[in-house]
């Protein structure tokens, strides 16, 4: 399946198939991000989110929230190897 051919039948792909499509991009993200091209931390949210259908027990959402942490961490990272200098 080509990224294209997913795109155009996303929304008839079941609930599993999205969300371990968000949970793989996520993977990816973590590891260096050499085959994911533009899509970040939002693009992975906002797949999860569609995708979370009956989570019964809490654990898609909960996964979100993991995304969002991870971005945050992320973004102070950056922001203490390069810090904006001071003006006074």
């Amino acid at each position: 399946m080509t990224v294209d051919h997913y795109h155009e039948n996303e929304d008839s792909l079941p609930d599993d198939v999205r969300f371990s499509t968000a949970v793989a991009d996520f993977g990816q993200i973590q590891g260096g991000g050499l085959y994911t091209g533009e899509f970040g931390y939002e693009d992975v949210i906002e797949l999860a989110k569609a995708a979370i259908g009956g989570d019964q027990f809490g654990y898609r959402n909960e996964f979100v929230q993991l995304v969002r942490s991870a971005e945050v961490a992320e973004s102070v990272e950056q922001e203490v190897e390069n810090p904006t200098p001071e003006v006074e």
